[in-house]
């Protein structure tokens, strides 16, 4: 078929390990192995036309950070690569030092006792005393003046592994000035926020332990810092081991997510770092001034024992207590069965307040947090958990009894937040077998333009690969404009409208387009309240098809990614694919969406068996973005752009972009 040819070779970007992968953490065992991490990763950065891309050697677990640019030609031209730029005196700092900006530099005099044994014990736990020599290595820095220095793993790469982090760019504030200041602040006080120069830099963290900052421009690392929960794993690194029996580990492997926000009576930028698969915790950094990065907080197991991994990102949004927060579940594989929404201080870290759901479960996944009038304030928060239960949270003054109400002249207390539906789940998928929410949900407006749909698949990706049937939902909130909920019945797979997936090529896939007869009535028991696919089942080497990450808005549609995991151990993906539907339908497009006969425009030609697809089989790491020749959409891979239709309200450079309805 002439669209194959296309896409394989646009599109070919996923490529196979060099060597035997080895096991992943001690508490991930599976997630290196099954998770379609492949040793090189493309990322959308900045600009419509310039990328960072991420690679890993699993010989000695190193890694590498290049930027290129795509030119309106197609060729690509490297602009730098990280490894070629680090400076000879690197700034290593630890967190949670004594000083003014919260970090320490990471030499031994500086460390505490208690900072000193970690160091002095080998990967087993047992005592050694060669903890200097270990920190000189990990520094990069010579330690052969130091008899023990022998005993351990020589020449650590500078740049270790990125497998699950993705760079992050920061750089001069952006958001609307207007809007910021009528959240928060005096006027003015935005505006001279963004007018500040300030060096755009790279975010990345890596299994090194370290959290690295590059210059966006230049390349060169300006500093790295070590989260102090990773610091009783750092051993690892130094075994001579490490690369050949020892098994892999991560330490700084999660997202990152930045935000400006208002506390202290100026603007600020905040970064949150997650450690993902590499402990149970999160970095807080104020990156306002490049020149003088300061550690706001930690957050993870040692304050609170229930918080589990993770592995997506935190929401940083203003809350009705006039406080601005990080909103996160407390993650996947939680300690103690308890899934819980976190409200979390921006500047100090303080827990605002825990809602926790009354059904004992293994951690809450990170929340989708709306505000649906408009007013800066986050109104609700949905996210699932490990059981398949979608809750929903009410973020504002429930006593109030209606959104559209001038907000009350006082800020609210936190105590007035609770989970919304009386304590029950909006949604629950437990009629079927167990189907755990893991990614956080997207949200798009209901076509009667009452109430949202919430959109939420299911399936995890951090342990080996289950043959469990797992499913993508579009679930109706009727109610998003703070009325009383008590007497909400848990919406139930019996309440939505089925859509089918069908491929005749196993390459392209079609959706049905069933029509949704939709509730009329409060407590009518007539029509549908939403829609769900079910995704591939299990087969004989196969596991089941599920979400790889969060679903998108984009345009009129709505993109996801899935994986076909094998169910061999440590084997690449058997397939991921790449899905752009109708989401007031859960169905097929309305019109063509790939150019599958690579003329270069969606159309009436782009059919495969006459049907025109909503999904095709594509690495894991495409992406859907701007071609910088034309400005319209398009899917990114290795060989170029091949045009995509988002609808004909989508197009143009600004459409195109990812709209959450209602997200502060």
């Amino acid at each position: 078929m002439k669209w194959r040819a296309l896409f394989m070779a646009l599109l070919a970007g996923a490529t196979s390990l060099s060597a035997s992968p080895q096991n992943g953490d001690d508490y991930f065992p599976w997630l290196l192995c099954y998770r379609p991490a492949a040793p090189e990763r493309l990322v959308v950065a900045e600009q419509a036309d310039t990328y960072l891309r991420t690679r890993f050697d699993p010989h000695d677990w190193s890694g590498e950070l290049r930027k290129e640019r795509r030119t309106a030609s197609g060729k690509i031209v490297q602009l730098w690569q990280a490894n070629e730029h680090f400076p000879r005196q690197r700034q290593i700092k630890i967190a949670g030092g004594a000083g003014p900006s919260g970090l320490v530099d990471f030499h031994w005099a500086n460390l505490d006792l208690a900072q000193q044994t970690l160091l002095n014990t080998d990967l087993r736990g047992a005592p050694d005393k060669l903890g200097e020599a270990r920190l000189r290595l990990l520094r990069g820095e010579r330690c052969t003046d130091l008899e023990e220095c022998t005993l351990l793993r020589q020449h650590l790469p500078r740049l270790g592994d990125i497998v699950n982090a993705r760079p992050l760019t920061v750089g001069t504030p952006d958001r609307h000035t207007a809007t910021m200041e009528s959240y928060d602040g005096p006027p003015g006080a935005y505006a001279a926020f963004r007018a500040r120069p300030r060096r755009a830099q790279v975010y990345v963290g890596a299994n090194d332990g370290m959290l690295h900052v590059f210059d966006a421009a230049t390349g060169e690392e300006r500093l790295a810092i070590i989260p102090s929960a990773v610091l009783d794993k750092l051993s690892t690194l130094t075994s001579p081991h490490y690369a050949n029996d020892a098994p892999h580990r991560f330490f700084v492997d999660g997202p990152a997510v930045a935000q400006d926000v208002f506390f202290a009576n100026a603007w600020h930028t905040v970064l949150l770092v997650s450690l993902g698969a590499g402990g149970r915790g999160l970095l807080a950094l104020d990156v306002s001034d490049p020149e003088q990065i300061n550690l706001l907080w930690e957050f993870d197991a040692r304050q609170d024992p229930t918080l589990g991994h993770l592995l997506t990102a935190p929401t940083i949004a203003r809350l009705h207590t006039g406080q601005w927060a990080a909103l996160l579940g407390n993650g996947i594989d939680a300690a103690q069965e308890r899934a819980s929404l976190l409200l979390l201080d921006i500047q100090t870290g303080a827990l605002i307040r825990r809602l926790d759901t009354p059904v004992p479960s293994a951690g809450l996944a990170m929340p989708l947090v709306t505000d649906t009038n408009g007013d800066g304030y986050a109104d609700y928060a949905y996210a699932g958990d490990s059981l398949g239960n979608l809750w929903r949270f009410d973020l504002y003054d429930t006593s109030q009894g209606n959104l559209t109400k001038a907000p009350p002249e006082r800020p609210v207390n936190a105590s007035a937040f609770r989970v919304s539906f009386g304590a029950s789940p909006l949604f629950r998928t437990s009629a079927r077998a167990a189907q755990p929410i893991t990614l956080a949900p997207a949200i798009v407006s209901h076509p009667s333009e009452s109430g949202y749909l919430i959109i939420v698949g299911t399936g995890q990706n951090h342990r080996q690969a289950d043959r469990d049937r797992q499913s993508l939902y579009g679930i109706w909130d009727r109610h998003t404009r703070g009325e009383n909920t008590h007497n909400h019945v848990t919406i139930s797979i019996a309440d939505l409208q089925h859509q089918q997936v069908s491929s005749s090529d196993g390459l392209t896939f079609n959706l049905s387009r069933r029509p949704i007869d939709w509730r009329q009535r409060e407590h009518d028991t007539q029509g549908k309240l939403g829609w769900y696919i079910d995704l591939q089942a299990a087969a004989s080497a196969t596991a089941s098809e599920r979400l790889l990450e969060p679903a998108k808005r984009l345009g009129e549609l709505l993109s996801f990614t899935t994986r076909i995991p094998s169910t061999a151990p440590c084997q690449l993906d058997i397939q991921t694919r790449l899905y752009v539907i109708d989401p007031t339908l859960g169905g097929g497009a309305p019109f063509p969406v790939f150019d599958l006969n690579g003329d270069g425009r969606v159309d009436s030609q782009d059919s495969s068996g006459g049907l025109a697809p909503s999904g095709i089989a594509a690495p894991s790491d495409v992406q859907i973005t701007v071609d910088p020749a034309t400005g319209m959409p398009c899917v990114l891979g290795e060989a170029g752009c091949a045009a995509i239709s988002l609808g004909p309200r989508a197009n143009g450079r600004q459409s195109w972009r990812v709209i959450s309805d209602g997200t502060p």
